[in-house]
């Protein structure tokens, strides 16, 4: 496995013109079974690619206000807005990323010389079920209910539980860590 990672900061036109480019717009198709979870100020959404792809070309990213991660089996793209026109940017790729770089990403740190092995870790998400069975976000003001997807529930006791990967280092201390899949491979083996 050769990972590759990086981190930087860049401004939200830059990241929105590098989503409208057609070489990340092509890159977006060669992904296998891709997902996608939006942070919104109040609620968390986890949508398909065909949903993102429309709101980049509808000029929607700017709605995303806390967080995005585009993830799929072999990496992550996460960005997080970090002040009024300042976002971070971190990807990961257990292969080679094959993704142009944004224009303006400043600070780009290479991550992975510290990464010794992985782990596989299945991690039960956010919320609180209510007596209806709804998931809310309590901890948000004007919390709205989560939008799981039946991936996320299925075969975890209506659990959202997702896969993930851990990045450690030769202490076996976890230094990075990136969304897999909705779902869990062992229902016995939930973190929280």
């Amino acid at each position: 496995m050769k990972t590759e990672a990086l981190a930087g900061k860049l401004d939200g036109g830059s990241l929105q013109n590098w989503f409208h480019s057609d070489a990340f717009q092509e890159w977006l198709k060669g992904l296998v079974n891709p997902h996608v979870l939006i942070e919104y100020v109040h609620e968390f959404v986890f949508s398909g690619l065909p949903s993102l792809v429309k709101d980049i070309k509808n000029n929607n990213i700017a709605q995303y206000s806390l967080r995005g991660r585009l993830f799929w089996a072999e990496g992550q793209i996460e960005w997080r807005r970090l002040g009024p026109d300042t976002y971070s940017l971190v990807m990961i790729s257990d292969n080679q990323l094959q993704v142009s770089l944004p224009a303006g990403l400043k600070e780009a740190l290479p991550l992975k010389d510290a990464i010794a092995s992985t782990r596989d870790r299945s991690m039960i998400l956010w919320g609180t079920r209510d007596q209806d069975g709804v998931f809310l976000e309590l901890r948000v003001a004007g919390s709205k209910p989560i939008d799981y997807p039946e991936a996320i529930t299925k075969g975890s006791g209506g659990y959202p539980v997702i896969m993930a990967k851990e990045y450690l280092d030769e202490a076996d201390k976890a230094v990075l860590w990136r969304f897999v899949a909705p779902g869990s491979k062992n229902a016995h083996d939930l973190d929280c």
